[in-house]
């Protein structure tokens, strides 16, 4: 399951990369996929978003919801 959400993840940054949203030059960081310490936070979570935001100069929450509509 946390190689699909990886691969899936990773077709969201190229898609972002696609649309502008992260410029076209940026690598695909080692991002991780786990399960959150609490049930409350959901049942996977990953820091691509983090790890993108300086790259694509933006706040890393914003990110995380331009990665979740590519998906």
């Amino acid at each position: 399951m946390k190689n699909l959400l990886r691969a899936l993840i990773s077709q969201g940054i190229q898609a972002l990369r696609a649309n502008g949203t992260l410029p076209a030059d940026t690598l695909t960081p080692e991002f991780v996929v786990e399960r959150p310490k609490t049930r409350e936070h959901g049942d996977f979570a990953t820091n691509a978003a983090m790890l993108l935001a300086k790259a694509a100069r933006s706040n890393p929450r914003a990110l995380a919801q331009a990665l979740v509509e590519a998906l």
